[in-house]
């Protein structure tokens, strides 16, 4: 290409960019009502943007995690919980808190007991099962009842299911926003070359805030740490503004101002497009993370760039011509003293610097590798922990680290999830299990303990010639036909299956009981269903184990391996779902997402 040939498209490109911003300034007061019919429409929308707090939720779908929880979701009912640890009272306060408790509206049930797990060192443990579901600001609700009846006491009280710590991470973000806006007005003062300069800086900066913060609603939903993250990132705004300024500043020393914000914007406009490249190339690596909160993350942080760069073209030149004036009246010396010595040094050692960079990156990237990352949100990182973070650490103190481990197995054979419970509980790392297969009906009888007519007639009140007749329709409808050909004392149905059977043939009117029967049956048939809900569905069972060991340590990793091999010794197919299990998961997800976004960030800033 020929000298003219560049000249002429230099040209062409100046005068297109000074058409741009010569439109852009003369229609400015169109564009300040465009812009604060947007404003409108953001402020409206902040409150209504949907705010996720789960973290797992953004798991990719194969790992064990994700399908583990959306596999309970569709099969299980799932109750939040919270625990209450009421120090110096006796046993019989106890009792009678329980009582208390057991009223709130809104409580399903409270687990306590007169035992090391429940009462050490005159403190009592409450487990409080709340009856709502999906419903976090009833559950608030629900807890603040709670502690209201426990006025008086001292207290802890803690969910795992109901987690603070984005709260308290907005409450800190809101103080690190406004200590970070009192050092940009401070830099501002320091480095602007007017004292005018500052507000108009803010304004765009805010306006610039709002239509990121207002334009989330169209994503429908984003996780908390974007929402935390994404304003203080806006503060690039102000360095748009500055470039835009200092222009704007050095045309007015040979133009006048309309001409001077022309020139200065037709400028800018390519220099700080050009810029932000560099950014946006940095934030959208982030979306094609395995991790999709990358996506949700770099959506937001991309389209806040964005929102920043339309607010210093579109607002910022009229409002530097409108107060061009007063920006020249407060007019100041410049405050940053002179770094000439400092570039000589810099000059003169500049066959050194590189080899020294060379050397602090390679050390940077070896401290990088062994950095050790928390992905458990209870875990104690912070200066100023949570209420919830700081009542399970007291809780812990006395009654010992308690979580939970939900393994899911395929239904319908609960002899072998007896065994599984029973070899998983040898675990030194295991504290308790739950299951239907270990569930008791009374002080004699597990709920999938196999009886025949003769102890059914015993257990449940039963004539037994009415029992047998039981039995053998029962052994009719699912094809186990020894029941009516054999002795029907040699057939066997676990008790669970048989109570949900006589509870359906009530209904029907099939058997008829007296009252008291009539309404022991009832009373146990909701227990059951209750019970059944939560730990077993048509196609999977539900075991639940507490475990004692840290969530992120090689302890409660070593305990998921062991686990796991336990239950694959009966099942071909199992899924662990835990705090450890997703922790571990997010470990892996970040892992490999970490060294694919560095590699495609400097592939983008170097293209």
């Amino acid at each position: 290409m020929k000298k003219n040939d560049v000249k002429n498209d230099s040209r062409k490109d100046n005068n297109l960019m000074v058409k741009i911003a010569t439109f852009i300034v003369d229609k400015r007061r169109a564009f300040y009502l465009i812009f604060a019919l947007a404003l409108v429409l953001c402020v409206i929308s902040i409150p209504k943007v949907q705010v996720n707090n789960d973290i797992s939720s953004y798991l990719p779908e194969e790992t064990e995690t994700r399908r583990g929880l959306t596999l309970m979701d569709d099969e299980f009912i799932t109750y939040d919980t919270e625990k209450i640890m009421v120090t110096t009272i006796t046993t019989e306060t106890a009792e009678k808190l329980k009582d208390k408790l057991e009223k709130v509206d809104g409580v399903k049930e409270v687990e306590f007991e007169n035992d090391d797990d429940h009462y050490k060192d005159s403190a009592a443990l409450f487990t409080v099962t709340l009856s709502v579901r999906d419903d976090l600001d009833r559950e608030l609700e629900i807890v603040d009842d709670l502690k209201a009846q426990l006025d008086g006491y001292d207290f802890y009280a803690y969910s795992d299911s109901i987690d603070d710590s984005s709260k308290q991470l907005e409450k800190e973000m809101t103080v690190i926003l406004g200590i970070a806006l009192v050092i940009i007005i401070a830099v501002l003062l320091f480095t602007s070359q007017s004292f005018m300069e500052v507000p108009i800086f803010l304004i765009v900066f805010g306006v610039a805030a709002l239509l990121n913060m207002g334009t989330n609603y169209l994503l429908g939903e984003i996780s908390f740490i974007t929402k935390s993250v994404a304003v203080v990132q806006l503060a690039l705004a102000i360095d748009y503004a500055i470039i835009l300024s200092h222009r704007f500043a050095e045309e007015k020393q040979t133009k006048n101002a309309y001409d001077a914000i022309v020139t200065a914007l037709s400028k800018a406009i390519l220099e700080i497009s050009s810029s932000s490249l560099t950014t946006l190339a940095g934030l959208a690596a982030l979306m094609v993370m395995q991790l999709r909160i990358g996506m949700d993350m770099g959506l937001v942080l991309c389209k806040g760039i964005i929102c920043s760069l339309v607010t210093v073209f579109f607002i910022m030149p009229g409002l530097l011509l409108a107060f061009s004036d007063k920006i020249d009246k407060t007019t100041h010396r410049s405050f940053v003293p002179s770094i000439e010595k400092w570039c000589k040094v810099v000059i003169k050692l500049k066959n050194i610097v590189p080899y020294i960079f060379i050397a602090i990156i390679a050390v940077g990237a070896v401290l990088s590798s062994m950095s050790n990352y928390a992905f458990d949100a209870t875990a104690e990182q912070l200066k100023k922990p949570t209420e919830n973070s700081i009542a399970k650490r007291k809780v812990d103190e006395i009654f010992g680290t308690d979580h939970q481990l939900a393994v899911i197995v395929p239904s319908g054979d609960y002899d072998r999830e007896a065994k599984v419970i029973s070899l998983v509980e040898e675990n030194p790392s295991i504290n308790s299990a739950l299951g239907l297969a270990n569930t008791e009906l009374d002080d004699d009888h597990i709920l999938t303990e196999k009886i025949n007519a003769r102890e059914t007639s015993k257990l449940m009140n039963i004539d037994y010639d009415l029992c047998c007749l039981l039995f053998q329709a029962y052994g009719a409808e699912h094809d186990e036909y020894s029941a009516i050909f054999g002795d029907v004392n040699d057939y066997e149905v676990p008790i669970i299956d048989l109570f949900m059977y006589v509870h359906e043939k009530m209904d029907l009117g099939v058997i008829n009981l007296d009252e008291d029967q009539t309404n022991d049956i009832n009373g146990l048939y909701d227990k059951l269903t209750d019970a059944k809900d939560q730990l077993e569905s048509d196609n999977y069972s539900r075991i639940i184990f507490t475990y004692k060991c840290d969530i992120e340590s090689d302890e409660a990793y070593q305990m998921l391996k062991d686990v796991r091999s336990d239950v694959e010794k009966y099942y071909d197919e199992c899924l662990l779902v835990s705090d450890s299990v997703n922790s571990r998961d997010l470990g892996d997800s970040f892992g490999g997402d970490n060294n694919k976004i560095n590699l495609i960030t400097i592939l983008a800033l170097l293209l």
